[in-house]
């Protein structure tokens, strides 16, 4: 019997296509919940956009979190995760969702750069949407987690850095792109061998002064344990702090994570609150 692509989740989690389901009916309820503004543009690609989303009783000077969706840098949308703008406002918070072109047409470098456009304007025009650009924190999953931790970092050949982030949360993410070109991946995403030695976020330098939270859930396939504890061994002893959720699976971990009352949810409510 062949063995399963560890990277192919629905060959991994029974339920994927109803957890799937799951994340557009939760964020359609959060949107009818809180008050929002939807594809407010960052830069002039037409995927270069972003939702805000807010807590209805808004305190001026508010904590700002961005998240960025996973989806193998070749799908995904932002509109699928507004209900991961739930833990936000349960912190009183303001929610970013940031959409970004996609895989094979964007390149690795332009992805970067784009979430990199993306928390730029959030720190130029948050405070006028009540947000405080001083407590930005940022959160990513799976291939999201793979570019928010370039937040906070910079590739062999990058030009730039992010600065200004309070912490990040990286969740099931990727930190090494060498096996991806072995994997079911490549003949719809391309990855250059280029690609993978300067935007492997284990080849990168990670800025000493930003905290963050590594997670992965209990039931995930192996890569995703063995990146998450090499990338947690890069850090500081004073940082990379990993949380292993028992039980969660590349899709259910990051469900869980948007709902303030689960233990998951709680680690990014946490967060928020202590930027």
């Amino acid at each position: 019997m062949p063995t399963k692509d560890p990277f192919k989740i629905s060959d991994h989690v029974a339920d994927f296509a109803e957890i799937s389901k799951h994340y557009s009916e939760r964020s359609a309820q959060t949107l009818a919940r809180h008050p929002h503004q939807l594809d407010i543009p960052y830069g002039n690609n037409a995927a270069e956009q972003l939702d805000l989303i807010y807590p209805k009783n808004l305190t001026q000077g508010a904590p700002v979190h961005m998240f960025i969706h996973g989806g193998y840098w070749r799908s995904g949308s932002k509109a699928d995760y507004s209900y991961m703008a739930e833990p936000v406002i349960a912190s009183g918070g303001i929610a970013v969702l940031v959409d970004y072109p996609l895989m094979p047409q964007a390149r690795m470098p332009q992805l970067v750069a784009q979430v990199r456009q993306a928390l730029a304007w959030i720190k130029h025009h948050i405070a006028d949407h009540g947000g405080d650009a001083q407590r930005i924190t940022v959160s990513g999953h799976s291939a999201g987690a793979h570019l928010a931790s370039y937040m906070a970092a910079t590739g062999p050949q990058d030009q730039e850095q992010a600065q200004n982030v309070q912490k990040l949360v990286l969740v099931s993410g990727i930190y090494d792109l060498a096996p991806i070109p072995e994997s079911f991946l490549q003949p719809e995403i391309g990855l250059t061998w280029n690609e993978v030695e300067n935007w492997s976020p284990l080849d990168a330098d990670h800025d000493p002064n930003v905290d963050r939270v590594i997670v992965v859930g209990g039931n995930e396939t192996r890569p995703f344990h063995t990146q998450a504890e090499e990338f947690q061994a890069l850090l500081p002893e004073t940082d990379g702090n990993l949380r292993i959720l028992p039980g969660l699976d590349h899709m259910s971990i990051i469900l869980e994570m948007g709902d303030p009352n689960t233990d998951a949810g709680q680690i990014l409510a946490d967060v928020v609150a202590n930027s």
